[in-house]
């Protein structure tokens, strides 16, 4: 008995010893023996588990059915001698075991016990899967991977590097790495070597290696050394990357960026420092390259307000929050010579790094064309508030001298009919009826002839002021015209200053002569208003109305006179009209300062 005990401490002793899970099973799937490396991998203790069917604590239950069928298997004497399968730890962890079974039998060739013994190989299985994930990404990566012994021969070679050298590996794998390198970079080997050796990785080393055609291609090579489990140098990893498009790129956009008229800067987002400069804005400011780019903007700009460092930096900003700009400089070159500069701002990604792109145009000729064409304008501006000026003398010239010559005959000649109408009336009969028809015509010229002075000379403005004037017009023109015309007024000033009320008189009459050669209008209001210090003369009508832009374009001066006579006295004129709805013109003038 103290043997078989004996036997059995042993035999437990043995088992928990053992770097394996072990179990023994009876016949019927029970837990007989259970090691110390089960306990310590799956968390239960033999006493937790002892005469249970391990089934029903082990296992994930997709996995259930094929375990029982191993199990009866064994007892059918058929003895898959491995399998692999999860069991589940006691806090839910799912582990791969590898199973090596075997049983014990009595005299009678009956099945007394199932020994199961097991390796757990999760981690191994991971490493594993991760190794076949590399090697996959590996063998299907765009950039050549390859490895090299420390001699230099070529151990291995991917589809990314029969692609790029167009060597497959059957090809060059154990031939000398410096068939790919050009004669005149064969020192290259030989310092690469010699940085590996020093447990040094090389990144991003750009060169030009030899494909299978003998042409050369531009690369990235990234050199790393490679080392055993015992971290002895063994060899060689290259990554290379086929750079050749890029490099083309680069040399296109090279040519691009300094053939181009205009100066262009590129500037750091972060420090706005200028990162690259083309050819024309070494030209334009008289600095190198070098020189440019250790400069700020203050060095390059006027340096007064609005052209100072603190300005550029406002414009700055605006572009660096996405907002593209679009303004006028005042730049400075080396010679401190000043020069206008148009400059676009804006975020824009080159060469795959974002950046701020400033664009500048020397806008020196523009500029003084400009600074020509608004002296001629103001010369002309003068020019027409001369004529203007000198018409408006000559038209009171006109209508004295029409009422005085002509007025004063033609009442002494009136007078002189009615004496002759007098004298005949009874000598002879009919002679005062055929005198009438003169008396009358004599009446209709003194009308047209005043009409006439008081268009070219309204000397009822003087009189009696501006909103009696206007009045007056209206009346005058419903009159003659048969067209409604509904005046209107509000606190209008009994005298008003300078030639305002002249220019809102004269536009008036313009504003109603249009409407009536063009507007066929029914009706017609007048608005005369003092608002604050300004005095307001609004002419609308509902006529047929126009296109503002269109009468401008076709040589109409109607408005352009209008807008010019306001425009002189510092007023504002507006139109607002469409066609089909009438039109409603505008104009403001100032009560003081004109």
């Amino acid at each position: 008995m103290r043997s078989q005990f004996g036997q059995m401490v042993l035999m437990t002793t043995i088992l928990d010893t053992v770097g394996a899970l072990v179990m023994v099973l009876d016949p019927c799937g029970s837990i007989v023996q259970f090691n110390r490396c089960c306990e310590q991998t799956i968390g239960y203790t033999f006493d937790q588990v002892r005469g249970r069917h391990f089934w029903d604590l082990f296992l994930v239950p997709q996995e259930i059915e094929a375990v029982k069928n191993d199990f009866e298997g064994l007892q059918r004497a058929k003895y898959p001698n491995q399998h692999e399968y999860y069991l589940v730890t006691k806090d839910g962890n799912p582990r791969l075991i590898r199973w090596s079974n075997t049983v014990l039998q009595d005299d009678d060739g009956a099945i007394t016990h199932v020994i199961a013994t097991g390796l757990d190989i999760t981690e191994y299985k991971q490493a594993l899967e991760k190794n076949r994930q590399l090697a996959s990404i590996v063998e299907f990566s765009d950039d050549a991977v390859n490895s090299a012994t420390l001699d230099g021969i070529i151990a291995s070679w991917n589809r990314g590097a029969e692609k790029i050298f167009g060597y497959s590996a059957e090809e060059i794998v154990g031939r000398p790495v410096s068939a790919l390198i050009p004669s005149d970079r064969s020192d290259e080997l030989k310092e690469i070597a010699k940085r590996i050796q020093r447990g040094e990785r090389i990144e991003h080393f750009e060169t030009e290696r030899l494909n299978k055609k003998g042409q050369r291609i531009a690369l990235s090579l990234t050199y790393s050394p490679i080392r055993n489990a015992r971290d002895e140098l063994t060899g060689i990893s290259i990554i290379g990357r086929d750079v050749t498009k890029q490099r083309q790129a680069e040399r296109n956009y090279a040519a691009i960026f300094n053939a181009a008229n205009d100066a262009i800067a590129v500037h750091d987002i972060q420090t706005g420092a200028m990162l690259d400069i083309n050819r024309r804005m070494t030209e334009m400011y008289g600095y190198t390259a070098e020189e440019v780019r250790c400069l700020d903007v203050e060095a390059l700009s006027a340096g007064t307000p609005p052209y100072t460092q603190h300005d550029a930096l406002h414009w700055l900003k605006k572009a660096l929050d996405g907002e593209p700009q679009l303004f006028e400089w005042l730049a400075k070159d080396k010679s401190g010579r000043l020069f206008w500069v148009e400059v676009n701002l804006k975020r824009s990604v080159i060469g795959g790094t974002e950046g701020l792109l400033a664009i500048i145009r020397d806008i020196s000729e523009r500029k003084k064309v400009e600074d020509e064409l608004r002296r001629s304008r103001e010369e002309l501006r003068a020019l027409a508030a001369q004529l203007i000026s000198a018409k408006e003398e000559e038209s009171k010239r006109l209508a004295r001298d029409l009422h005085g010559a002509f007025g004063q005959k033609l009442a002494v000649l009136n007078l002189q009919v009615s004496e002759l109408e007098f004298l005949l009336s009874a000598k002879v009969d009919g002679a005062v009826e055929k005198l009438q028809p003169l008396r009358e015509g004599i009446g209709s010229l003194a009308q047209d002839i005043h009409q006439i002075s008081r268009h070219l000379h309204p000397a009822v403005l003087q009189e009696l002021g501006l909103e009696i004037a206007i009045e007056s017009e209206c009346t005058m023109y419903s009159q003659q015209e048969g067209i409604p015309v509904r005046f209107s007024s509000e606190s209008v000033p009994e005298q008003i200053p300078g030639d305002v009320p002249l220019c809102l008189y004269r536009v008036l009459q313009e504003s109603l002569q249009n409407i009536r050669k063009h507007a066929l209008a029914k009706k017609v209001e007048v608005k005369l208003v003092r608002a604050a210090n300004e005095i307001l003369l609004v002419v609308e009508d509902s006529g047929t109305g126009f296109d503002p832009k269109d009468a401008r374009h076709n040589g109409g001066l109607g408005l352009v006179s209008m807008g010019e006579r306001v425009r002189l006295v510092g007023g504002n004129l507006s139109v607002s009209s469409k066609p089909g709805e009438g039109t409603r013109i505008e104009v403001r003038c100032p009560l003081e300062g004109n």
